[in-house]
Parts: structure tokens; sequence; C-alpha cells
């Protein structure tokens, strides 16, 4: 357990020192936690991303940019 968070941190300072945005670095720490530790985990984080990509308030955004 201790090495998943350890790997999973180190993952997430690599990418922090090599000038990637924040947020892809934590997204990439947290999901090397979420596929080192297996389970069902991972199929949670797939819907819980396509859902939040799904909701109406956020597709307003690029429609209302490619409408410009």
């Amino acid at each position: 357990e201790t090495s998943i968070i350890l790997i999973s941190t180190v993952v997430l300072l690599v990418l922090l020192f090599l000038k990637v945005p924040v947020f892809i670095s934590i997204l990439s720490g947290s999901m090397a936690y979420f596929y080192l530790t297996g389970g069902p985990f991972t199929k949670i984080l797939g819907q819980r991303v396509l859902a939040g990509v799904e909701s109406m308030p956020l597709l307003a955004i690029p429609f209302f940019i490619c409408a410009g």
C-alpha cells in the first residue's frame, strides 16, 4: 500500500518538475494510484469522468465558441 502511494506521489512530482500543467499532473498521479490498486475504482473513475463531460452547462461553452 505504501509503495503505491509513493509511486503515485513520484509521478505527480516528476510531472510538476517537468512543468506539466498542474491539473494534468494531479490527474496523472491519481490515475496511477487507481491503476495500481485495481478493483472497482477504475470503473468508477471512468464513469465520473464521462458524467462530468456530458453535463449540459459544460456542453454550452464549446457550442457557444463554435457559434462565434
